[in-house]
């Protein structure tokens, strides 16, 4: 019987990027202040007319590295030889604000999603089952629930797009809106993307940029306590920009300069 596969491996070394002397660059520091300005700006926008009353608020800003145990292979007869990795390098940064409301809370939450999508956001209704209801938005009827979705207008948020990449899409930009009511006991998460898993917050794998109030996913009951204490009740905003983002096997844009596309 003839052999099957390779008898041999060769595991060659693989060094993972420098995230902090990769953040300390120049450039990297002007996307990052760049992101984080574009992301208040969507924040002053909601404006509210004092009808909402900021109570809370929480930043997370880190990057990471993700699928580094996968390995790149190639065969050569009986020898298997393992080289680099099948990573993604990003960088993101969530922010959420509560905000206490008084009065209907369905038209305030409707105020809110329509000053939203006015913005450029494009947000779709969760369903009782968690399911999300396509279509626009044109009542809100219940005390508790969620909208999500992405950017889809003009000037998008700051980032690093692959060659290919649609300038106007939301794989880059997500928010997120939940809402509920003092008396409501129902549970709602204020939650986008989680940061990185604590077992692979390693200096090498993961670098915290900014963390300001709770990480996500966070209870909007919990989050929002101060905003209880005198609304009834309250709405959370969380907005995600990925600033920064480099895929496996994706080729380096002209003008993004090289050490931008640390090789994986």
């Amino acid at each position: 019987m003839g052999v099957r596969g390779p008898l041999l491996n060769w595991e060659l070394p693989w060094r993972p990027p420098d995230l902090p002397r990769f953040a300390r660059t120049a450039q990297f520091r002007d996307l990052h202040a760049a992101a984080e300005g574009w992301i208040e700006d969507q924040f002053e926008s909601i404006g509210g007319g004092g009808a909402l009353v900021p109570a809370a608020r929480l930043v997370s800003d880190f990057g990471a590295l993700t699928g580094t145990n996968s390995r790149r292979q190639r065969d050569i007869g009986i020898l298997r030889i393992r080289s680099g990795v099948f990573a993604t390098m990003s960088f993101q940064r969530q922010v959420a604000v509560a905000y206490g409301l008084d009065g209907p809370v369905g038209d305030r939450v409707l105020d809110l999603v329509k000053a939203l999508e006015s913005a450029g956001w494009n947000l779709s209704l969760h369903n009782s089952r968690h399911a999300i209801d396509p279509g626009p938005i044109s009542a809100i009827r219940d005390p508790v629930g969620a909208a999500s979705g992405g950017w889809h207008g003009f000037g998008g948020p700051p980032h690093l797009r692959q060659p290919a990449a649609d300038p106007t899409g939301s794989a880059n930009c997500l928010i997120r809106v939940v809402w509920t009511s003092r008396t409501e006991q129902s549970p709602i998460v204020v939650d986008v993307v989680r940061p990185a898993h604590p077992e692979i917050r390693t200096p090498s794998a993961y670098l915290p940029l900014e963390m300001n109030g709770p990480v996500p996913p966070v209870d909007i009951r919990a989050f929002a306590a101060p905003a209880f204490e005198w609304h009834e009740s309250a709405v959370a905003v969380l907005i995600e920009v990925f600033y920064y983002r480099i895929l496996p096997g994706a080729t380096r844009p002209r003008d993004v300069p090289r050490r931008f596309a640390l090789k994986l």
